[in-house]
């Protein structure tokens, strides 16, 4: 019996390692910054240094007649200073997930990796021959697809937890816990907001290679999807909280803040609806179509639906209620003009052509 899963394992080998390398690189990174971190809590000075400069402050505050920083300068004691100055990570308000001061919160260069890495997949297998091979083996279609999510998820998902985990593992054996400021609660949640938005842009970065079968159009699109949808979360977080006063849930993908839930929610049903129609194009798009601009021609104006609400978040008006009809009005018009343009493009120039073969 012909083990799908070792053919993915042994095609894509590089890019496994790519991933492992990928990882290691990001926990390099974090590694510098929690150098930095540490080298300024260890060179602090130390309380009597501290109270002889509190002292000296004061004093040139009443001398300069700011009474009320002066109070509050010698009322802040040392453990406070320390905290304040040293403290890795914050609570604020009802937020799910704490805030990083120099910790590590969102690990957006793996996240990434796992992105691009889903979109080199999907067009190297379906451009270079290898899902018309797989094809060819009498393998089910829709096992080949799981197969390649079997391969790719347990690991990407376990090194979204990984490198979040050993930082926070490095943390508590060189940081007091009180400097910490993380309870299981929100080290949990740390944990499953990477793994959630490290496997989601695998998946939907995988459907996308698959959607889309020009190298070039698929490199730029995928590179400029990135500013647009972090950009468009933003904005629409604002419009939001402009339409729903009661609500304050304004959040980005580094610090979602009362968004929390709703981005998870977001990261299930994005995952969940790349994955499903990720297996329904490989099960029904024919491998001759691999190179054309869209594999699934049916999809069309879903597709450019979709760029159109990204391109009015990124670039409509926001206002204090909401979005301004006016400016914001020309976005949904463009795409309607590049949707009939698309869809009626092939037959101008078919009438064209047999106008100029009459002639």
């Amino acid at each position: 019996m012909i083990d799908a899963k070792k053919i993915v394992r042994t095609r894509h080998h590089e890019l496994l390692v790519l991933l492992i390398l990928a990882a290691g690189l990001t926990l390099a990174i974090f590694g510098l910054n929690y150098r930095q971190t540490f080298h300024g809590y260890a060179s602090r000075p130390t309380e009597s240094q501290y109270l002889d400069s509190q002292r000296e402050n004061v004093r040139q505050l009443r001398k300069e007649g700011d009474r009320q920083a002066a109070r509050d300068a010698a009322h802040e004691s040392y453990a406070s200073f320390v905290k304040s100055n040293y403290q890795l990570y914050f609570h604020y308000g009802n937020d799910p997930m704490p805030t990083d001061h120099n910790g590590l919160t969102v690990n957006i260069y793996f996240i990434l990796a796992a992105y691009a890495v889903g979109v080199l997949v999907a067009a190297m297998d379906g451009l270079g021959g290898f899902d018309r091979f797989l094809a060819g083996l009498g393998i089910a279609r829709r096992k080949l697809y799981w197969a390649k999510m079997r391969v790719f998820l347990p690991l990407i998902g376990g090194l979204s937890l990984a490198v979040p985990g050993l930082m926070l593992i490095l943390f508590y054996l060189t940081f007091p816990a009180r400097l910490i400021n993380l309870t299981a609660t929100g080290m949990l949640a740390i944990l499953v907001y990477n793994f959630a938005l490290t496997v989601t842009a695998f998946i939907f970065g995988h459907t996308l290679g698959q959607l889309i079968g020009r190298p070039l159009v698929l490199a730029v699109g995928a590179t400029l999807l990135i500013p647009l949808l972090a950009n468009g979360l933003e904005h629409a977080t604002v419009l939001w909280s402009a339409l729903t006063h009661w609500l304050n849930i304004g959040g980005s993908f580094l610090r979602p803040g009362e968004a929390y839930w709703w981005l998870l929610a977001g990261c299930l049903v994005v995952s969940g609806g790349a994955a499903w129609l990720g297996a329904r194009l490989y099960r029904s798009v024919s491998m001759e179509r691999r190179r054309t601009l869209l594999t699934a021609p049916h999809l069309r104006w879903p597709l450019v639906i979709g760029v159109t609400l990204l391109l009015t978040l990124n670039f409509g008006t926001v206002g204090a209620h909401g979005l301004q009809p006016w400016p914001t009005l020309v976005w949904p018009l463009l795409g309607l003009a590049v949707g009939l343009a698309w869809q009626f493009w092939p037959a101008v120039t078919a009438v064209t052509r047999r106008l100029q073969r009459v002639d």
